[in-house]
């Protein structure tokens, strides 16, 4: 199957980084990567850092523009300052995309959206919504069902777990909402999907090996109705660029 028949013919696509753990001004770009990477240096000294990603796609095609952003960060909501302090519009978003349903990546949506220009286009899977539980237990041992089934208050009075974590949750009905009132054209799919010529989203992506799957993370279904948490909602950003190759731009990579 061919997944890409076009690509980026100018070649021009920036990537700017609005929301990542680390920023710092002394950090210089390394001699590999001249050319490549360029690091915002003393211009950032008001760039905030906070456990979360969001990035800012920039293509120039011939004499077209585009933005699209990928993530909105966290729940500190960095992404606002940073943008203005890294030149990045917010209201020119023509896409966005979730890669996947955890906070560090969400956070700044319920604020962005009606900052968002009509029409813009929001695309996620919908398993991003899944309540997530980060289920805290001891090196090598592992829960079965039955034990999932008599509730995380139970398991940790007799012992088999140490603590759980609810991770906060996306509101489906908030989203919803903020999107009709902003008129935002929400595209919830777990296909792949071209955003741009030689620009395509992975849809869901396949797990090959049970060993790549992250341990102590579940989904809650109900009270006490849990599932491993295989990541379904992933979604990773396909780039084909003319006399360059692929670019594959991921969130967490879980």
């Amino acid at each position: 199957m061919t997944i890409f028949s076009n690509s980026i013919e100018s070649g021009k696509v920036s990537l700017k980084v609005l929301t990542n753990n680390l920023t710092s001004i002394t950090i210089l770009t390394e001699e590999k990567f001249k050319g490549k990477v360029i690091q915002p240096g003393i211009s950032a000294n008001r760039v905030v850092g906070e456990h979360g990603l969001s990035v800012a796609i920039e293509i120039q095609d011939n004499d077209s523009k585009h933005l699209f952003l990928m993530d909105t960060g966290s729940l500190t909501q960095s992404i606002f300052e940073n943008s203005k302090q890294l030149g990045i519009d917010l209201t020119q978003v023509e896409k966005l995309l979730l890669t996947h349903g955890h906070f560090d990546h969400f956070g700044g949506l319920l604020t962005l959206l009606p900052q968002l220009r009509e029409g813009t286009e929001f695309i996620f899977n919908p398993k991003c919504y899944d309540q997530t539980v980060i289920i805290m237990q001891d090196p090598g041992n592992e829960l079965s069902e039955e034990d999932l089934s008599l509730g995380l208050r139970e398991l940790e009075k007799e012992g088999k777990i140490r603590g759980n974590k609810k991770l906060p949750l996306l509101n489906k009905k908030l989203v919803e909402d903020l999107a009709e009132k902003s008129n935002i054209k929400m595209v919830e799919t777990n296909e792949p999907m071209e955003l741009y010529k030689g620009v395509i989203t992975s849809g869901a992506i396949e797990l090959f090996d049970p060993d790549e799957v992250t341990k102590n993370i579940y989904l809650q279904k109900g009270r006490k109705e849990f599932e491993e948490h295989t990541f379904r909602d992933e979604t990773a950003l396909y780039f084909n660029i003319k006399d360059k190759g692929l670019v594959v731009l991921t969130g967490c990579g879980h």
